[in-house]
């Protein structure tokens, strides 16, 4: 057997540096460590080997590790496993990973550390070969359970059904359903694939194809559920039936029917996959289809004494349990659709985000509570300032939804209507709103014209698997002699994308560093104003602007600078496409506003959920973003128009409104720990508020607005003829520095003439 002196002797360096790259030292150049890790995969050195040779005694102790033990089949499992394991003496100790796969590699090598006698796991990461590789030879017996990884060494005991699918779903077509939709966690576990697979022959064999609308994918979490149910039934065309997998799916189903109050005659029938136990009792519009979890555990359960027993003698074995189909209890045909009486009409204009789908989704609670019909237009964010100029003087639109630069002008021009009166009518509903949100997001004046609706601002986002690799540490330290961390500085930001930029480290695990956008005026001018402001530069002296500064100038340079760490494409990206970016493991970093960042968490469609990481903004400043609803000052049903505003904006409504993907500013949705589920970085959002900047202008010499949309156009041309090399920074800069100051006077040089 190798010893540690061994690999030293064969890589040429002393036993105590052999010693400190095994156990993580960062102040080890990169040349030594690559000769240690070849001598030790030579020599096939196990640095845990001496200490599990040493060990005299099992430990008594199984760790089970699990995505949760909300859903009923991963509660029911754990307690039988827990007991099982009891009566032979063992203690079971339960962790969960919420999904989170660096948490999990955690965990588990905890496990290995803590030498318990083996681990029951459910993985989040079920593609981590290497992972699982070394922690086998170094010792640890793994039972992988429901989710079978790809090593083809494991050992793995899960159910099998797809061919019961295939026949609860055929049964449904032969009744005579015929849009049947199918709500799953992640496609990448083996449950959720076998299920999808037999939806999918079901279908073919009664030559239809699948409607990918009625297919939704979420993570494993109820909130993620809920949002992925609610998209279902409040589609243009809901399913008739919704097959789901799990207990929470199947609660997120029926919440959903309520929440968008549809009928009981009305809603889709669930059929549930669920586990077999006594206690299960039948629900309404429910048809449950029995999996037997309990074999299941029984059988894992007998796999880990054997492999407790045998060792490392003990061969790689899978188990698969057939769940056998069961033929369905008879189906009630389906309801006569009722035609709804025509009502009232109330029109919102609001932009085109996650906030208007949610409106557009939860609408039939307000319709159903005030008798309204309610009517929603979207405009692009680019379009949505000049809908509001070119729509406020008519009484077309009740409620317009605008964005926090531009309620002063709209204030000042009366197309809002002040709503202090209404205010006053009720002066506690909005108690917990965030502290100080009412000052930045509705008062100008010293009044109120507006709602706070959606509340964002700009984080730091990472790819916190590549920040904590520890070959990636050690590069870095060598490298730049300081720890590898979220950047603190603009500077810092620099130097950590040029590092995760495969151009410039061909060992970089993401090909660029950062995702950056400046297409359209708004994303360039929120990117480069943290900088700004971050170097000591101001956009104005509250008379005139400074853009012109030397501050201005070397923020933009730096600015630039990032584009070098970023796709060739960034120029011409905005959030969206950032945020596409990202989730596709492109990048390492991102700095973006919250709000952008819903779709990133979307598991059918990112590749870095569950190893995001989060951080307030280089030097804490960020730009303060988000909309208000307001009533248009023309509009001939202002009272109904602030009753929508203030359903939209109630506390019930803000939880929905979050998980769908707005995220009205009450602390009931930013402290709501179910909501942080879904949104691990909502906590971090409202404390970065605390650093976070308006986008505020001087006024005009005859002391009106000047218009926030103009600004940034000028100044966001700026920004891109610099990033793209049309100009030089300080050029650039100095031309939209005169032409706003020009805009400024424009009265006194009237006058003058």
């Amino acid at each position: 057997m190798a010893t540690m002196k061994d690999v030293a002797k064969l890589a040429g360096v002393s036993h105590g540096t052999v010693s400190n790259i095994i156990n993580g030292a960062k102040g080890v150049s990169l040349d030594k460590v690559k000769r240690v890790e070849k001598a030790m995969k030579e020599l096939a050195y196990e640095p845990n080997a001496i200490a599990r040779s040493l060990k005299l005694s099992k430990s008594m102790q199984i760790d089970v590790i699990m995505p949760n033990i909300v859903a009923a089949a991963m509660a029911q499992m754990y307690t039988d496993l827990s007991a099982l394991f009891a009566e032979k003496g063992y203690v079971t100790n339960l962790h969960i990973t919420n999904e989170d796969a660096e948490l999990e590699t955690r965990l588990l090598n905890m496990s290995l550390m803590h030498n318990v006698d083996g681990v029951m796991l459910l993985t989040c990461q079920p593609g981590n070969t290497e992972l699982f590789q070394r922690l086998r030879q170094s010792g640890l017996k793994i039972i992988f359970m429901q989710r079978q990884p790809d090593d083809e060494q494991r050992h793995y005991v899960g159910l099998d059904a797809q061919e019961q699918t295939k026949s609860t779903v055929s049964q449904l077509l032969e009744t005579g359903y015929q849009d049947i939709g199918i709500l799953l966690s992640p496609i990448q576990y083996t449950l959720e694939e076998q299920t999808f697979d037999g939806y999918v022959e079901a279908h073919r064999d009664h030559g239809l194809t699948v409607q990918q609308h009625l297919c939704a994918v979420s993570s494993y979490d109820r909130e993620g559920l809920l949002k992925e149910a609610i998209r279902l039934i409040a589609s243009s065309k809901p399913p008739q039936v919704i097959l789901v997998i799990c207990s929470q799916a199947m609660d997120a189903v029926l919440k959903a029917c309520e929440v968008l109050h549809v009928p009981k005659q009305s809603r889709p029938l669930v059929v549930a996959n669920m586990p077999i136990t006594w206690t299960l009792t039948s629900r309404e519009g429910v048809i449950v289809v029995p999996h037997p979890y309990i074999t299941l555990t029984e059988a894992a359960f007998n796999m880990m004494l054997d492999y407790i027993d045998e060792g490392q003698k003990f061969a790689a074995r899978t188990v698969f349990l057939k769940v056998k189909p069961i033929h369905l209890k008879e189906l009630d045909p389906q309801p006569e659709i009722r035609v709804k009486e025509p009502r009232r009409k109330l029109r919102a204009l609001l932009t085109i985000d996650r906030a208007r789908y949610a409106m557009e989704t939860l609408k039939s609670d307000f319709e159903e509570k005030t008798g309204y019909e309610l009517e929603i237009d979207a405009k692009s964010y680019p379009k949505m300032y000049w809908a509001i100029k070119d729509e406020w003087y008519n009484d077309y639109y009740d409620v317009f939804d605008v964005d926090i630069p531009w309620l002063a002008e709209f204030a000042q021009k009366k197309v809002v209507e002040n709503l202090d009166g209404y205010l006053a009518e009720d002066p506690d509903y909005y108690d917990d709103m965030l502290p100080g949100i009412f000052e930045k997001y509705a008062e100008r004046q010293g009044s109120v014209y507006a709602i706070p609706f959606t509340f964002c601002t700009q984080l730091l986002f990472y790819r916190k698997d590549c920040f904590a690799d520890i070959r990636m540490q050690r590069m870095f330290y060598e490298q730049h002699k300081k720890e590898l961390r979220p950047p603190r500085t603009w500077e810092e930001f620099n130097a950590v994308a040029q590092f995760f930029t495969r151009k410039y480290n061909p060992d970089s695990p993401t090909e660029f560093g950062t995702t950056l956008g400046s297409r359209m005026s708004s994303g360039g001018v929120c990117e480069y104003l943290p900088r700004l402001w971050s170097f000591g530069g101001e956009v104005h002296d509250g008379r005139h602007f400074t853009l012109d500064s030397a501050e201005a100038v070397a923020a933009l340079n730096n600015y630039k600078e990032s584009f070098r760490y970023a796709s060739a494409e960034s120029c011409d990206n905005w959030w969206g496409e950032q945020a596409a970016e990202f989730r596709s493991g492109k990048a390492a970093m991102i700095t973006i506003f919250t709000d952008n960042m819903s779709t990133v968490t979307e598991w059918s469609k990112s590749k870095v959920n569950g190893k995001i990481g989060f951080d307030l903004m280089p030097h804490k400043v960020g730009v303060d973003g988000g909309w208000a609803l307001a009533v248009n000052a023309s509009s001939k049903q202002k009272r109904a128009a602030f009753e929508f505003i203030k359903w939209a904006t109630n506390k019930e409504i803000s939880v929905l409104n979050t998980i769908l993907g707005g995220f009205v500013p009450r602390m009931t949705a930013m402290e709501n720990l179910e909501v942080s589920n879904v949104y691990p970085w909502l906590h971090r959002t409202v404390e970065a508020s605390g650093f976070g900047r308006m986008r505020e202008l001087p006024l005009k010499a005859d002391g009106t607005c000047l218009s926030e949309q103009i600004f940034e156009d000028i100044l966001g041309k700026a920004v891109y003829d610099t990033v793209t090399g049309q100009s030089d920074a300080q050029t650039a800069l100095t031309i939209a520095n005169n032409e706003l100051n020009v805009l400024l006077a424009e009265v006194e040089l009237l006058k003058a003439e």
